[in-house]
């Protein structure tokens, strides 16, 4: 009887063991370094991203409060190109609001449904050509929500 093995033949079992634990150790790397090279976005650039989607309606939502007064006097359009305007504008305003809405909802969902209803409720009073103070007025709300939802000073 041999005391020794044969010179070439080779255990399965520790090629088996030595592939199993080279490929958790390779893994393991792999998954680490395909890591380190991302950066994961922080809360401030998430909220600079927010800003600057929801800057259009922000910037936009003024120009009413000039359009409007223009357009309707004592309940008479005067200029109907001015009056169209401020739907247009408006029009924008909800388009920008909408698209920036989902991320707004997070920061402040009182503040996102409140913009919403007041944009809602703008909407109806130019159609009904409602008096240049109550306009003014709620424009310069919605405007400071927007603001005040999205962080802006």
């Amino acid at each position: 009887m041999s005391l020794y093995r044969s010179p070439g033949r080779r255990s399965y079992g520790a090629i088996v063991a030595a592939l199993v634990v080279g490929l958790v150790i390779g893994g393991i790397a792999g998954y680490l370094g395909g890591k380190s090279g991302q950066e994961s976005p922080s809360l401030a650039k998430a909220l600079e991203h927010t800003q600057a989607s929801i800057r259009p309606a922000v910037d936009g939502i003024s120009l009413i409060a000039v359009e409007y007064p223009i357009g309707v006097k004592a309940g008479k359009v005067v200029v109907p190109e001015q009056l169209q305007g401020a739907k247009d504008q408006l029009a924008r305003v909800r388009e920008s609001f909408a698209a920036a809405k989902p991320d707004l909802v997070v920061i402040d969902p009182d503040g996102a449904a409140k913009v919403s209803a007041d944009l809602d409720t703008l909407g109806a009073k130019i159609e009904a050509l409602a008096p240049e103070a109550d306009v003014n007025a709620l424009v310069a709300a919605i405007e400071a929500e927007l603001r005040s939802t999205a962080r802006l000073s």
